[in-house]
C-alpha cells in the first residue's frame, strides 16, 4: 500500500490495514473521485463519488481494506458486480465499473441514487398505508422476477436493501440493491459460494428453508418479500425474539398473526391479508408459483381493496394448549356424546312415525272402525296386526380417535468431523434418561463429547439449541426438536489463522458465527 496523498486521512501505520478510514478526496485508478462518504456496513463503505472525466456523479462501494487479500471476500463482493450487472433490470441498481487501486482497494462503482431506504422509512414512520405498500411491492417482485429469470436468488431481501428514488417523475420507484450474496443457480459457480454447515442472510427475513440450511428455490425470495410486506402493513415484522435463534425458530414453527389482528387499525384489505399470509407458507410449494403470479395477484388489487379470491394454507397451529383442563375435556366429551345420542334417538322416532304414517295413508276412503279396533270388516281377513316391534337401541357413538401418546423417550446419535468436539445445551431445557434415571439439563449443561451414540432422551414439543466446540474449530449452534429418534452428522469449520497483528474482533449474538461481510451464519439442521 503506498503512501496516503492526503493529509486528512493519514492513520497510524498499525491500524492502517485493520481499521476503515474516510477515503474522502482520493482518486481511484485515475478514474473516480470519492467526494463524501454516503454509509457503510460490514463489508464495506458507500462514496458519492465523481468521474474525473465526464463529471458523472457515481456511488462507489469500497471494500475494507482489512478484507481486501482475503480470496473468498473479494470474490463475495464481486459477486454483487456480478449478479446485479447480469440482470440489467430498471428496478435493479445498476453496476458500472469495478477494479482494485494501486493502494490495493477493491471497489465497484454504482448509479448514484437520491432517495432514501425503505428500512429509513419504516423506522421514521411504522407503517406505510396499504396502497403505497402495494405499488412498493409490485416493483420488488418485478426486480427479482428478472433476476430469477436470470437464475440468481438475491438470499438477503430486507428493507434495507430496497431503496426508493424518483424516476421519471414517479416517486416511490424501486431499486432493489446489494446482490453480495446472492447465489447464482449453477453448480460451477455457486458451490464456491457456500460453506458446508453454514447459510447466510438476515434473520428477520429467512425463509424456514433457508434457516434450516436446506437448498434454496426462488422461493426464498417470495418468502421474505412477503415479511417485508408484513412489515410495511402492520409496522411490525411477522415474528420478533430476544435471540437470533429464537428467530429462526420462529420462522420454522410458529403461524404468523393475523395482519387485521395485528394492526386492526391500519384497515388492511382482507384479500391483501390473504396474498401475505400465502407468501408466508411453510412450505416453498404452498407460497406462489413465482415472483410474477405475486406480482399479478397484488396488481389484482383494485384501489378499493378488493381483489381476487386467495387461498391461505393451513398453517401448524400455536403449541399452547388451548383445551382446557383434562376435567373440562371430559365434560365436553361426554355433553358431546350425549346430544349425539339424543339427535340419532330422535331422528329415529322421526322416521318411524312417518312410516306408520306412510301404511295408513295406503288405503283411501274413511278409516274403518272395525279395523282399527283390530275386528274383521268388509272383505278382510280376521288377522290381528301384527305389534311394532320394539326399537332397537342406537349404535354406541364412539368417543372422536385419540391422538397415539408420544413415545416415553426418543435416542438421540449426534457426529461430527472431529473427535472430542463438546456438546453443550445452548438455549433451553432437555430431560435425558442414564441408568433409568431422568436428568434434567439448562443452559450451558454439558451433554458430553462427541459422538454421542444412542443418548435417551425424553420427547418434547419446543426445540432446543445444542453447542458443539472446539479450540480449532468454529463453534456450531443446532437447533433440534426432539419428537423422534434422530441421527445428526456436521461439519465443523476450522478456525481462520490470522495474523499475529491482527486486532479485528466481532460480537455475534448467541455464540453465532460470522464471516467477515460481518453476515450471521448458522448451521444446517435436518
Amino acid at each position: 500500500m503506498t503512501q496516503n496523498k492526503h493529509p486528512e486521512n493519514q492513520t497510524n501505520p498499525q491500524t492502517k490495514k485493520n481499521a476503515p478510514r474516510d477515503l474522502a478526496g482520493t482518486v481511484l485508478l485515475e478514474r473516480y473521485r470519492l467526494i463524501r462518504k454516503l454509509g457503510g456496513g460490514g463489508m464495506g463503505d458507500v462514496y458519492l463519488g465523481e468521474h474525473t472525466v465526464i463529471g458523472k456523479q457515481v456511488a462507489v462501494k469500497v471494500l475494507h481494506p482489512q478484507y481486501s487479500e482475503d480470496h473468498e471476500v473479494v470474490e463475495r463482493f464481486l459477486q454483487e458486480a456480478r449478479s446485479a450487472s447480469r440482470i440489467g433490470h430498471a428496478n435493479i441498481v445498476d453496476i458500472a465499473d469495478y477494479g482494485q487501486s494501486e493502494e490495493g482497494l477493491v471497489f465497484l462503482v454504482m448509479e448514484y441514487l437520491e432517495g432514501e431506504e425503505l428500512g429509513d422509512i419504516l423506522h421514521r414512520e411504522k407503517r406505510i398505508p396499504w396502497q403505497r405498500a402495494r405499488k412498493i411491492a409490485i416493483q420488488i417482485c418485478n426486480a427479482l422476477q428478472a433476476a430469477h429469470d436470470k437464475n440468481i436468488i438475491h438470499r438477503d431481501l430486507k428493507p434495507g436493501n430496497v431503496f426508493l428514488t424518483t424516476f421519471a417523475n414517479q416517486h416511490d420507484f424501486v431499486k432493489v440493491i446489494d446482490f453480495g450474496i446472492a447465489k447464482i443457480i449453477d453448480e460451477n459457480e455457486g458451490a464456491r459460494m457456500t460453506k458446508t454447515g453454514m447459510i447466510l442472510g438476515t434473520p428477520d427475513y429467512m425463509s424456514p428453508e433457508q434457516a434450516t440450511g436446506r437448498p434454496l428455490t426462488c422461493s426464498t425470495d417470495i418468502y421474505s418479500l412477503g415479511v417485508i410486506l408484513y412489515e410495511m402493513l402492520t409496522g411490525t415484522a411477522p415474528f420478533d425474539s430476544d435471540s437470533f435463534m429464537g428467530v429462526l425458530s420462529q420462522h420454522m414453527f410458529d403461524p404468523p398473526q393475523p395482519l387485521r389482528e395485528r394492526c386492526p387499525e391500519a384497515d388492511i384489505p382482507e384479500v391483501l391479508e390473504n396474498i401475505t399470509m400465502k407468501t408466508l407458507a411453510k412450505k416453498p410449494e404452498d407460497r406462489f408459483a413465482s415472483m410474477q403470479e405475486f406480482a399479478d395477484t397484488l396488481r389484482a388489487v383494485d384501489d378499493e381493496g378488493e381483489g381476487p379470491p386467495v387461498t391461505v394454507p393451513a398453517f401448524r397451529p400455536v403449541r399452547h394448549d388451548t383445551g382446557g383442563s383434562p376435567a373440562r375435556r371430559t365434560v365436553l366429551l361426554v355433553v358431546t356424546s350425549l346430544v349425539l345420542s339424543a339427535l340419532i334417538i330422535g331422528g329415529f322416532f322421526v322416521w318411524q312415525s312417518r312410516q306408520n304414517q306412510s301404511s295408513n295413508g295406503r288405503s283411501a276412503g274413511p278409516p274403518n272402525p272395525d279395523r282399527q279396533a283390530g275386528l274383521p270388516g268388509d272383505g278382510q281377513a280376521a288377522v290381528m296386526e301384527p305389534a311394532t316391534p320394539a326399537m332397537e337401541p342406537p349404535p354406541p357413538v364412539e368417543p372422536p380417535p385419540m391422538e397415539p401418546p408420544p413415545p416415553a423417550s426418543v435416542l438421540f446419535s449426534f457426529s461430527v468431523n472431529t473427535p472430542g468436539a463438546v456438546c453443550t445445551l445452548e438455549s433451553g431445557t432437555l430431560t435425558v434418561l442414564r441408568d433409568g434415571q431422568k436428568t434434567t439439563l439448562g443452559k450451558d449443561s454439558e451433554l458430553g463429547k462427541l459422538p454421542l451414540n444412542q443418548l435417551e432422551v425424553v420427547p418434547q414439543k419446543e426445540p432446543v439449541i445444542l453447542k458443539i466446540s472446539h479450540p480449532e474449530f468454529e463453534d456450531l449452534s443446532v437447533p433440534i426438536l426432539f419428537d423422534k429418534n434422530l441421527s445428526i452428522e456436521r461439519v465443523l469449520t476450522a478456525k481462520p489463522r490470522r495474523p499475529p497483528s491482527s486486532t479485528h474482533s466481532m460480537n455475534p449474538p448467541m455464540g453465532m458465527n460470522t464471516d467477515p461481510t460481518g453476515e450471521l451464519l448458522t448451521p444446517v439442521i435436518e
